[in-house]
C-alpha cells in the first residue's frame, strides 16, 4: 500500500524520475572511469533517500489507518467521484451502522448521476438490508432496463429468501449458477436454501426436543433476516438451557452481521457466561471498537458531505476519477 500510495503523488514523480535516470547515466560514466563523475551516485542516490523516504512514510502513515484515509479521500477529491463516498458507507455498513452508512449514499443523490447506477442501488440494498427494510432492498435490485448480473440474481436470491419466498429464491439462485456455473458463493448459497428447508420440517416436527425458539432464530439467520435473528438470540443467548454450541452459533452470528448495538449487548451477556470460546469475544471486542471509533467520526463525516453537496452546481462535465 506505501509504494501504491507513492506513486499517486503526481507531483513527486518529476525530482524522483530524473535523479533515477542521471543515477544510471552516471553509473554509466562510473563503468567507464571517468573521475569527474566519481561523487554523483552517491548525490543522486542521496537526493532519492532523503526524498522518497519521507515522503513514503507519510503515506503510509495515511493508508495505515482505512477509516481516516477514507473521510480524507471523501474531502479532498471531487464531487463526481463518488468511490470514496461509496467505500466509506461500506466501512459503516461493516461496523454495524447501517443507518449511516444508507444515509452517505442517500446524500450523494444530490451531486451528478452515479457512474454506475447498479453499483451505488446496490449498496443502498444491502444497508437497507441490514435495516430489515428486505421489500425495499429488492424493489432497487429489480431496477427497470438493467441487465441481471450473477451478483444481482443472487441478492435478489437472498432477498427473497428473507421475504420467506423460497421458491423464486431458489429460481434466482440457479439463474446466477446459469450464468456462471463457478459461482462459489451462489453455491454456498445453495447450500442455505436447503438448510432453511430442513429447518422449516423440523419447526413443523414438534417431536424433535429442540426449542421453538431457538429453530425460529436460526430460520431467521439463515433466511437473512438480520434484524429480527439478532432480537431472538440476544434473548436466547443468557438462556442456561440453551446448548453452548448453539449460543455460540448465535453469537458469532452477531459478532460478524449484527448492529453495534447488538454487538455491544452480546459482549455483555458473553461476559456473564464462563462456558464461550474466548476467540469469539476476542472478535466481537475488536468490532465494536472499530464501531465505536467509527462512530466518534461521524459528526465530522457529516459536515463533509453537506461541505460537498453545498459546493457541487451543475454536472455539466462528468469526471468520476477527477480528484
Amino acid at each position: 500500500m506505501p509504494w501504491i500510495a507513492v506513486v499517486g503523488d503526481r507531483l513527486a514523480y518529476l525530482p524522483w524520475t530524473t535523479a533515477c535516470c542521471g543515477l544510471a547515466v552516471v553509473a554509466t560514466r562510473v563503468q567507464i572511469r571517468d573521475a569527474r563523475w566519481r561523487h554523483w551516485p552517491l548525490v543522486l542516490t542521496g537526493i532519492l533517500i532523503v526524498t522518497l523516504v519521507p515522503r513514503t512514510r507519510s503515506r503510509e502513515h495515511l493508508f495505515a489507518d482505512e477509516i481516516d484515509f477514507w473521510i480524507d479521500a471523501v474531502a479532498t477529491t471531487a464531487p463526481s467521484n463518488w468511490g470514496p463516498s461509496i467505500s466509506l458507507s461500506g466501512l459503516y455498513l461493516r461496523a454495524g451502522w447501517p443507518e449511516r452508512s444508507f444515509a452517505i449514499l442517500e446524500s450523494l443523490d444530490r451531486r451528478c448521476p452515479p457512474p454506475l447506477p447498479m453499483q451505488v442501488r446496490s449498496a443502498k440494498a444491502k444497508s437497507l438490508w441490514r435495516m430489515g427494510q428486505y421489500r425495499r432492498a429488492l424493489a432497487l435490485i429489480l431496477g427497470p432496463g438493467e441487465p441481471k448480473s450473477p451478483e444481482t440474481l443472487l441478492m435478489s436470491s437472498r432477498l427473497r429468501l428473507s421475504l420467506f419466498d423460497v421458491e423464486r429464491a431458489e429460481s434466482d439462485c440457479n439463474s446466477a449458477l446459469q450464468v456462471y456455473d463457478g459461482y462459489a458463493d451462489a453455491v454456498q448459497f445453495r447450500r442455505t436454501l436447503e438448510r432453511v428447508k430442513r429447518v422449516v420440517t423440523e419447526m413443523a416436527d414438534g417431536n424433535n426436543g429442540k426449542p421453538k425458539d431457538w429453530l425460529s432464530a436460526q430460520y431467521d439467520m439463515l433466511s437473512g433476516r438480520l434484524v429480527e435473528s439478532e432480537h431472538e438470540w440476544l434473548k436466547l443467548l443468557p438462556r442456561q438451557d440453551v446448548p453452548t454450541p448453539i449460543a455460540e452459533e448465535g453469537l458469532a452470528f452477531i459478532c460478524e452481521l449484527g448492529s453495534a448495538t447488538g454487538v455491544r449487548q452480546s459482549l455483555e451477556i458473553y461476559r456473564q457466561r464462563l462456558d464461550f470460546q474466548a476467540e469469539l469475544a476476542s472478535g466481537c471486542e475488536d468490532r465494536l471498537r472499530f464501531a465505536k471509533r467509527l462512530d466518534s467520526r461521524w459528526p465530522h463525516v457529516v459536515s463533509v458531505l453537506q461541505q460537498k453537496n453545498s459546493n457541487w452546481g451543475r454536472c455539466d462535465e462528468y469526471s468520476p476519477f477527477s480528484n
